[in-house]
């Protein structure tokens, strides 16, 4: 499944519920985790250019990510 259907609007309305998202279960929370995931990405993102992706790229290269 690629990232687009993966946060597609019917996915997760089929696969978010009470027993597994805090924005069903508790709103107040899942607002507060999001905005803080928000917070943190715009964080990274003011330092894109400082940050050195080669060990990342690297590791990547060598050992690719196989997936369940």
């Amino acid at each position: 499944m690629d990232d687009v259907s993966f946060l597609s609007q019917n996915f997760l309305k089929r696969t978010l519920g009470k027993n597994n998202s805090h924005l069903v279960r508790r709103p107040g929370v899942g607002l507060s985790e999001a905005a803080g995931s928000v917070q943190s990405g715009t964080e990274v993102l003011q330092n894109f250019e400082q940050l050195d992706f080669k060990l990342v790229t690297d590791v990547l290269i060598e050992r690719p990510f196989v997936g369940p």
